[in-house]
């Protein structure tokens, strides 16, 4: 995994339209069936960190 000044940086984010929340399935390559997870992904050195 990528590290940036040796910290893993992960981003997730709830999404929400009046009481639904966005979920996203998810399949490794290695998993026996496919979860229901929040969006999310490593942050990538330089990424910016904005706030909506």
């Amino acid at each position: 995994m990528d590290r940036v000044d040796g910290t893993l940086v992960i981003v997730a984010a709830i999404i929400r339209r009046g009481d639904e929340i966005l979920l996203v399935e998810q399949h490794g390559k290695d998993d026996p069936a496919s979860v229901w997870a929040l969006p999310g992904s490593r942050g990538e050195p330089g990424e910016l960190n904005t706030e909506y």
